[in-house]
């Protein structure tokens, strides 16, 4: 993905070529079938899907003259409004009392790690402890998202260039700290979305400022260096081990659009302070007024078939293709729209019992597993019917590896400094997350809850691709049940018929969900 946005910064039309399709083909296919499960993962698709959804806008919306055009501009809206229901999405998700528990609170870790690992310890430490920056922290950060994702909904190109400006510090703010509490991936894959938004601005600041894209290379030494100095070894998730070049990507694209948001003006995007749809209200009304003119001055004239070529011609030229095409207007089902409402019902799912991770949930210390603690959207547990596989199941003992290692707390792999920073402040250090194959040592197991889908999957998936023994202890409903698989392949336990009945492919294809503590309201990705 990395070569494709190189590419569509150096040359920003190619969002209106036809040249951008197999790349994102490719892209898509390399992500369903290599991509890691995480959400800049989801976000990515959710971006090849803005493509796909441009391409097919731009050949059924008119005629074959701007079509190009026509694609470019959808796909700026697309992009747009899908980064508007993340953010809209996330902050809903933070609408939590989990979230707003300072010493827990994810937005408080992230805001405590960034400024213990920028500045001095003289400077981080009274700040931290004699400020009200950590009690502020989440109210902060759930403000923050919702005039984001308001902010790119505006109808006011100033204040979406505004937005612009402070999305790229927000993300920024995200990826500087050190692995494993960089989230750099998710910041990389957002910066570069803003990107169609204004892609002429984009490529007057890629061209006219190559001293400034050098200045932005440069300022990156300054985390490239902390990271050396501190000898952190990388423990990401997922384990790219790309985050110099991922932070100085980041660094790029925020100067990038920064500097196409505030000083390098365009007349083909909202630089220019028009919507397509009103520019292209604004040419039409002005060729009227010109056929009118030419049409008084006309009107002596007794040659009537050549009056009437003189409009024709005039309406062509400041109507043809060289006039930025409107997109629908008062369409519902319009590409931006749909794009909208893939983001934000993806979000929906983990008040609709069908995945918690990856959902855009990330960093929200949302639950609604067992209970729900969120301000007004109910749990899976009020509800009337809850199915069988959504009921929690906690992991007290196994020797599984995939449930061994179902969840791994990164905290631990923190600086030291950064570690006894937190235990000062009196913040509890936390980065609980998923992975699908944990590669490194194992950790040390803590018990934690899961649906009983999770603990189905992980066992007919064991079944299927191994013959080794193993064997698992678990609670369900407040009763201690056990399920063994014997040297001879035999499985025994209370519920192991039910445990060895596959759940149906497309739960298994849609479903997926993260652990939980019901006792506990500590940070999850």
């Amino acid at each position: 993905v990395l070569g494709v946005a190189v590419v569509c910064v150096a040359v920003p039309h190619i969002f209106g070529a036809w040249g951008i399709i197999p790349l994102t083909i490719t892209n898509f296919a390399y992500l369903v079938l290599r991509g890691s499960v995480s959400n800049h993962i989801l976000t990515e698709l959710c971006l090849c899907a803005a493509v796909a959804a441009s391409a097919f806008a731009a050949f059924t919306g008119g005629a074959k003259e701007g079509t190009e055009r026509r694609m470019q501009n959808t796909l700026g809206e697309c992009f747009r409004k899908q980064l508007a229901a993340l953010y809209l999405i996330s902050a809903l998700h933070k609408m939590n009392t989990g979230f707003f528990e300072i010493r827990t609170s994810c937005s408080s870790q992230i805001i405590a790690i960034t400024t213990l690992q920028l500045l001095p310890e003289w400077i981080a430490k009274p700040i931290l402890t004699s400020s009200p920056l950590l009690q502020t922290a989440p109210a902060g950060g759930l403000f923050l998202e919702i005039l984001m994702g308001l902010g790119l909904l505006s109808g006011s190109p100033s204040v979406r260039r505004g937005t612009i400006v402070v999305a790229q510090l927000f993300h920024i703010v995200l990826a500087l700290p050190l692995p494993p509490s960089s989230f750099y991936p998710f910041s990389a894959i957002c910066s570069f979305a803003f990107i169609p938004l204004h892609p002429e601005a984009c490529s007057n600041v890629f061209h006219r400022s190559k001293k400034g894209l050098l200045l932005a290379f440069l300022l990156v030494l300054w985390p490239l260096l902390t990271y050396r100095c501190y000898g952190q070894r990388e423990k990401e998730y997922p384990p790219y081990s790309q985050y110099p070049a991922g932070v100085a990507w980041i660094m790029c694209l925020a100067f990038i659009n920064v500097a196409a948001a505030t000083i390098y003006p365009s007349n083909g995007d909202m630089r220019a302070g028009k919507t397509p749809q009103v520019q292209y209200e604004k040419e039409r009304e002005e060729a009227t007024k010109r056929e009118e003119i030419h049409q008084s001055s006309s009107s002596s004239s007794k040659d009537g078939k050549s009056h009437k070529t003189g409009r024709q011609n005039i309406s062509k030229e400041h109507l043809g293709s060289s006039s930025t095409p409107p997109p629908p207007r008062g369409r519902i089902l319009s590409a931006p729209n749909v794009m909208f409402a893939l983001v934000f019902m993806i979000g929906l799912t983990p008040y609709a019992g069908m995945r918690t991770y990856p959902a855009f949930a990330m960093f929200s210390n949302l639950q609604t597993e067992d209970r729900s603690n969120h301000w007004f959207l109910p749990g899976w547990r009020s509800w009337n019917h809850r199915p069988s596989y959504l009921e929690p199941v906690k992991i007290v003992e196994t020797d599984l590896r995939s449930l061994h290692a179902f969840q791994v707390d990164l905290s631990p792999y923190y600086p030291e400094e950064t570690l006894e920073g937190l235990a000062e402040i009196d913040l509890e250090a936390a980065l609980w997350v998923c992975p699908p194959k944990w590669k490194f040592r194992l950790p040390e197991f803590v018990p934690y809850h899961i649906p009983f889908f999770e603990l189905n999957k992980a066992v007919v998936t064991a079944l299927d691709n191994n013959k080794d023994p193993f064997y698992v202890k678990y609670q369900r409903n407040g009763q201690a049940k056990t399920l063994t698989r014997l040297p001879s392949g035999e499985c025994t336990g209370e519920e192991a018929e039910r445990l060895l009945q596959p759940p149906p492919f497309w739960q298994r294809l849609f479903f997926r969900f993260r652990s939980f503590d019901p006792e506990s309201n500590v940070c999850r990705h």
